[in-house]
């Protein structure tokens, strides 16, 4: 025989089994979708460094053939990056590297020698 007091108590207490389990849903998803943001944001930062190091590389062959190269834009791995070359005294250049999107930036300095110029100093800037 049952209770006249207990009528919809299993309705409730399912309802607030339901609410709670929705709020948990919720903040995972909520959580999730934050991860997954900054994970992209991260990809996209790697994508930025890894062009930038290999504009500098690009450098490095082109003042191996020609040691008045002046750098320009270049796309690496559909990454722009903006490559600025300066001439330093004893054959040597500062080379930068800024690729976007990502804003990563490389500065370097090379030095002339047999083949391919030499990294003499090697830094990212924030």
């Amino acid at each position: 025989m049952r209770n006249p007091n207990e009528k919809g108590s299993a309705l409730v207490f399912a309802m607030l089994i339901l609410l709670l389990v929705g709020t948990a849903s919720a903040h995972m998803l909520t959580r999730f979708q934050g991860l997954r943001a900054s994970a992209e944001v991260e990809r996209k930062s790697l994508d930025a460094f890894y062009a930038a190091e290999g504009a500098l590389e690009l450098a490095r062959h082109r003042l191996s053939t020609n040691p008045l190269y002046e750098g320009g834009p270049v796309e690496v791995a559909q990454t722009s990056v903006r490559l600025e070359i300066e001439s330093m005294a004893g054959r040597r250049w500062r080379v930068t590297a800024v690729a976007t999107p990502g804003g990563t930036r490389l500065e370097a300095v090379l030095a002339a020698g047999s083949g391919l110029p030499r990294i003499v100093t090697w830094r990212q800037v924030r």
